[in-house]
């Protein structure tokens, strides 16, 4: 919802009366996300019901700095991996938004979906899967990496991380009451006071899809998995330095989703 948030502050006028519009024509059965903001979550809580429709909300690239899998498990999850991921889900999307011949309740779908993924695709832990002699099947994008704290009853690296490191600690209630309004807010202005657009140059808001997938893959390879171990309690230093990173990587993607939509919606 951060995301969304501050991509709605750098869209086109054109471009968000035609995101709104088809936000709302799921409002009748989404009353919960029925703004540009709210409908960011509405991939995962459709996902916890069980619908995705084909859509992958990760890229889940191998990290085996211990040889732990052999040429033939290499190649074959490589192969897997290739064949379905969230960059290809993302290249459907938007073939889809840009086709003339795609109905409004299928945009509407789309469009969803986009906001969503464009969003864990800059996450790290999206973009990983460790293996090691304790994770020889790997540790599930850091979700079966688990550690000494509590986060809503969650205690994995990949929640460590979806929380941009401790900063989001609650369960933001949708529809949006004042008390969320005001937390995402405050949330956004720590963000792009820390990472206006302007710090950012012209390359770096770019549309490069296979990119923004391999700079989240580094980013987990040298500081996600860095100087942290299973079961650990996670150091007030390693918080500190990551969540600098987690900002960074919420406000590149909020700008490039801001970039994306004005691509779409303006051809």
């Amino acid at each position: 919802m951060i995301i969304a948030k501050i991509a709605k502050e750098n869209i086109n006028k054109k471009t968000f009366l035609e995101c709104d519009r088809l936000v709302k024509l799921l409002s009748e059965y989404y009353p919960d996300t029925s703004t540009f903001e709210t409908s960011a979550i509405w991939a995962d809580i459709m996902m916890n019901k069980g619908v995705n429709l084909g859509m992958k909300h990760g890229y889940a690239k191998i990290y085996d700095p211990y040889d732990v899998l052999d040429k033939i498990e290499f190649i074959k999850y490589s192969s897997q991996l290739e064949k379905t991921n969230c960059i290809k889900s993302i290249d459907e999307i938007v073939k889809a938004l840009k086709n003339p011949l795609t109905n409004d309740l299928e945009k509407a779908i789309y469009l969803r979906y986009l906001i969503h993924l464009v969003g864990d695709l800059h996450e790290p832990l999206h973009c990983i899967n460790y293996y090691s002699n304790e994770f020889k099947d790997g540790d599930r994008c850091g979700t079966k990496y688990l550690l000494n704290f509590s986060l809503s009853g969650k205690n994995s690296l990949h929640a460590l991380w979806d929380s941009a490191l401790l900063r989001d600690t609650i369960w933001v209630k949708v529809p949006l009451d004042e008390e969320g309004e005001k937390y995402l807010e405050d949330y956004k202005k720590e963000v792009i006071e820390d990472f206006p657009k302007s710090s950012f140059n012209e390359k770096d808001i770019n549309l490069n899809f296979d990119l923004w997938a391999n700079e989240s893959y580094l980013i987990a390879v040298n500081h996600a998995y860095q100087n942290i171990k299973p079961n650990d309690i996670p150091s007030k230093d390693y918080i500190e330095e990551n969540r600098k990173i987690a900002y960074r990587q919420i406000a590149l993607a909020s700008y490039r989703l801001a970039n994306l939509l004005d691509d779409i919606f303006n051809k």
